[in-house]
């Protein structure tokens, strides 16, 4: 496992402030320099740059905050100045404090220096936690406004007549604004009570400018607010600086160099600012470990042709065409030292790039083969200008990612992809070379490009959760290996993602409850399902939604970092336990495909009364295309997956689709499980994988050889529990088990039938084995209606200490002659609760009244108040649905205007079907067409004459 102490790196140009060009040859007079972002804009340079807050205690924040001692990546942020943005977009000024003076060439000489200005501010927030709960901050950094600035030290070597090279430390005494992202609205100034350190290595300067070089003109400058406090006291003077041009290689007339990274003014320095342990003097940070980027200048004589060459840590310097002794590729005049290639840094910030330690209880496993892409798309999408699009990366090894999309409209802003970034395990990658290709379309067609250059972290891994056995890396699997992926010219491009992907952090082993946990909450968030238990970190024994479902299945837990994985069957009947023990049961509609363990396959599932459909085909395999559909009707899935050599993780699916008809999915969970994560606040992601068959066993995998996908679970919701989810229902929150719309209007009938009745049903107390039936109630009566539905809805209470259950059935009367149902609904009812019942039923014909009956079964029950409700509709006239006479053609109950524009938009615009065909067969043809137009015009304009009546 590698271990790089991160710092903050900040790649920037200098510029310097009311500068003239000077004649001077031999001493630098004092000034003050100040330092801009590339090309001057604020940017984040290096994706694993960071600025370690110490010393923070507890409380801080907010009362139950923990202590802060976390890194950050900083950005700088425009000083304020009078007039305003005069500066713009300088963030850090310092001062030479003496003159510098060279007795010969070369030589060098050393000056005081001291930070003046500082303006740095988070490129993403920090997570603090508060009482147990994560919440974000973002972070601003400036000077202290009580303690003066301790003095640093600039040190400048004269290498030519036009100048040389410097290096320079700055201490600083910094303050801390926190303010709070999405917590109750704070802003927070904390007074650091340690120095940090700036450190410039080996940057160039020079006595003029060059040519291409156009500084700043500041006119009518006034003053500089060096701490932000707007504008108030202390403010920083600005001695002239004739002859010191900081980031900038001697010798004005030399043309632009070569070498992306130092074009104009790009990469000129690189300013380090570096967290020393509390009490310790600020101490010059090692660079060993940290790509530098920086550009060096080797002595040579000026005059000749000039390029750049490129060194192992890809930086680059300046060289003649010998390349200075230095090892690297020359890039001026075509002459090569050495092979290696220079490469610019990777043009986005919105890609993270890491690789995976499989940390598992049982073995561990360093520096693997897997790598990790992390995907922020809002920066994606500014930076390539691309709404939506597709990413392909080529490595070393080939096309490691290939065609994975992202759009900025998905709502999935961060998820990650797993890669092969290693030839084998073991072997510790700190950057890659890549070719980066962000296209709008998919690509059929793959080649190597121009390579960029991008750092690598080091992430850990801990998916496991689903039993049966403990995990051996001799079958964690591989990634799809680079390039393999074969994208056909034509095929389909589809994508889904749902709202709501809940997401939160799981105990050891916990990932099979949480997944549960994670789409019932989905399903509360969506349709109101009524989840009676809070989505937070919990465990086995205590009040959470995912230590329900962990006391349910009855998974072996000590604490939160100790607990063993679960099988398919076992948590299958700890869920169905917890959803008859809530009453959820009722409102979920559960199916599933795949196979169980212990052969529990090709067949339904029943446990504690409850019951999964199978929907498996004849293979007994899970399908993209079920998880997909499933997703596409609102519904929830939980998807497992088994490791060949023992052991499986489980996650929860939110979104899915193809790429020119290869199929992917996206799913929520928590990469590591507590145990390998003692402040169990981190691993949350959201990760997209293609499920195809990348093994050749006829099985389909997540995203990586030998990762079998064995099993999918789905609930989903059915509020009004008429068997119709409500992803599909018309009427989600109606019973209508048919669905009609005998109008075709888009209006469910149930909906808008006048005929729908709803009978209170008082309250009452049934003995044990007793019985009570409520009606009849008395039915309208259409003329031959052609359905009745019948359902009730409210409460039942049981308050003994034991289980009982209670059945509902209806009565129904034609002409006095009574029918009566078996027992339609049966409800569990736990000790002491009190659960939502509800019943429906669907029968021919209309009866002229009903009645609904409740017995109890085990003890006695108390039925609180509810509705009966009956409907009749979808009764025929004779005439269909026109009423009276013809041309209601928007079926508003009325003739006009409307109407002549419903036919219009339906003969020649949206072609959008009419809701009463016979109300617009004017001429009674059987047909619909100018004929019954000009019959309207003519009726609303012309001669008036009466339409004809209906059939």
């Amino acid at each position: 496992m590698r271990s790089v102490q991160m710092v903050a790196a900040a790649a920037v140009a200098t510029v310097v402030l009311l500068s003239t060009p000077s004649q001077a040859q031999q001493t630098v007079l004092e000034g003050s320099d100040g330092l801009v972002s590339i090309n001057g804009q604020s940017a984040c340079v290096q994706p694993d740059a960071s600025f370690i807050i110490r010393n923070i205690p507890a409380n801080a924040l907010r009362p139950g905050s923990e202590p802060i001692d976390c890194p950050v990546r900083l950005q700088g942020v425009p000083i304020p100045s009078n007039p305003p943005n005069a500066l713009d977009p300088i963030f850090l000024i310092w001062e030479r404090l003496d003159s510098l003076f060279f007795p010969a060439i070369p030589s060098a000489a050393t000056v005081p220096i001291q930070i003046t200005a500082l303006g740095l501010q988070s490129c993403e927030p920090i997570t603090v936690v508060t009482n147990g709960q994560p919440e974000r901050w973002d972070v601003f950094v400036t000077l202290s406004e009580v303690q003066p600035q301790p003095p640093g030290q600039l040190q400048a070597f004269l290498d030519h007549a036009d100048g040389g090279a410097f290096i320079a430390d700055i201490p600083v005494r910094p303050r801390f604004v926190f303010t709070s992202v999405d917590g109750p609205p704070a802003t927070v100034t904390i007074e650091s009570s340690i120095d940090y350190l700036i450190t410039i290595n080996d940057a160039p300067w020079s006595y003029v400018p060059p040519l291409w070089y156009n500084p700043i003109q500041i006119q009518g400058f006034e003053q500089l607010d060096g701490d932000f406090s707007l504008l108030t006291a202390p403010f920083v003077p600005l001695p002239n600086s004739p002859n010191f041009f900081p980031g900038v290689v001697g010798g004005g007339s030399f043309p632009v160099p070569p070498c992306p990274s130092v074009m104009g003014l790009e990469l000129a320095t690189q300013a380090i600012l570096a967290s020393p342990s509390p009490g310790a003097p600020a101490q010059r940070p090692v660079l060993t470990e940290i790509p530098s980027s920086i550009i060096a200048y080797p002595p040579f004589t000026p005059g000749g042709p000039i390029g750049s060459s490129c060194i192992p840590d890809f930086g680059c310097v300046l060289t003649d065409p010998t390349c200075g002794g230095v090892i690297g590729s020359y890039n001026g005049d075509g002459s090569f030292c050495d092979p290696l290639i220079c490469l610019p840094p990777i043009p986005t910030l919105g890609l993270q790039f890491d690789q995976v330690d499989f940390v598992f209880s049982s073995v561990q496993l360093l520096d693997t083969e897997w790598g990790r892409l992390q995907v922020d798309v809002p920066v994606v999408s500014v930076d390539f200008g691309l709404t939506a699009g597709y990413i392909n990366i080529y490595s070393n090894l080939g096309w490691v990612v290939q065609n994975l999309p992202f759009d900025i409209n998905d709502g999935n802003d961060l998820f990650s992809y797993y890669f092969t970034i290693a030839p084998l395990s073991g072997v510790p990658v700190f950057d890659l070379s890549i070719y980066l290709e962000v296209t709008s379309n998919p690509l059929q067609l793959f080649f190597d490009g121009p390579r960029s250059f991008t750092s690598v972290g080091d992430i850990e891994f801990n998916a496991q959760g689903k039993a049966p056995g403990p995990v051996t890396f001799l079958g964690i699997g591989t990634p799809i290996a680079p390039g393999t992926i074969l994208f056909p010219t034509i095929g389909l491009t589809e994508s889904l993602t749902q709202p709501n992907k809940s997401n939160v952090q799981s105990a050891h082993n916990q990932c099979y409850p949480m997944s549960i946990a994670n789409s019932l909450q989905y399903l509360e968030d969506r349709y109101g399902l009524p989840v009676p238990d809070p989505h937070i970190p919990g465990l086995k024994g205590d009040t959470s939604l995912v230590g329900k479902l962990d006391s349910a299945a009855d998974r072996g837990v000590t604490s939160r970092s100790n607990g063993s994985g679960i099988g398919d069957v076992d948590m299958l009947t700890g869920k169905f336990l917890y959803l008859k023990n809530t009453g959820l049961d009722k409102k979920l509609v559960l199916k599933h495909q795949g196979s169980l363990e212990a052969g529990v396959k090709g067949q339904n599932f029943t446990r504690h009364g409850v019951t999964s459909t199978n929907e498996s085909d004849s293979t007994d395999k899970v399908t993209w295309q079920w998880v997909c559909d499933e997703l596409a009707k609102g519904e929830d899935v939980e998807l497992s997956w088994l490791y060949d050599g023992g052991g499986g993780h489980v996650v929860r699916v939110f979104e899915c689709g193809k790429t020119l008809g290869i199929p992917w999915i996206g799913y929520v969970h928590d990469r590591l499980q507590t145990d390998v994560d003692p402040m169990d606040n981190k691993g949350l992601e959201c990760v997209r994988v293609f499920m195809i068959d990348t093994d050749n066993d006829n099985n389909p995998n997540a995203g990586a050889k030998n990762r079998e996908i064995d099993f999918a679970h789905s609930e989903s919701a059915d509020t009004d529990m008429d068997g119709v989810t409500n992803g599909i229902d018309n009427a989600p929150n109606a019973f209508n088990p048919g669905q009609e719309d005998l109008d075709t209007n888009g209006v469910p009938d149930v909906l808008e039938s006048p005929f729908l009745v709803e009978d209170t049903i008082p309250g009452a107390s049934i003995p044990a084995a007793g019985s009570e039936r409520f009606g009849a109630f008395p039915n309208p009566m259409p003329s031959d209606p052609l359905f009745k539905d019948l359902w009730y809805e409210g409460t039942v209470a049981n308050q003994t200490n034991d289980s009982v259950r209670v059945a509902i059935s209806f009565e129904y009367w034609f002409g006095g002659s009574g029918t009566s149902t078996t027992d339609i609904d049966t409800t569990f009812l736990p000790a002491n609760s009190v659960r939502d019942v509800g019943a429906g039923i669907r029968i021919n014909d209309c009866p002229d009244s009903v009645a609904v009956q409740f017995t109890s079964i085990d003890g006695p029950v108390v039925i609180n108040a509810g509705l009966l409700k009956h409907l009749c509709y979808g009764f025929d006239t004779g005439g269909g649905c026109c009423v009276g006479s013809r041309g209601d053609f928007n079926c508003d109950g009325g003739v006009g205007l409307p109407d002549l524009s419903t036919m219009i938009d339906y003969l020649f615009i949206s072609f959008t079907p009419l809701c009463c065909v016979e109300e617009a067969d004017l001429n009674i043809d059987g047909a619909i067409g100018l004929p019954d137009l000009s019959l309207m015009i003519d009726h609303l304009f012309i001669t008036f004459t009466p339409l004809p009546p209906c059939p």
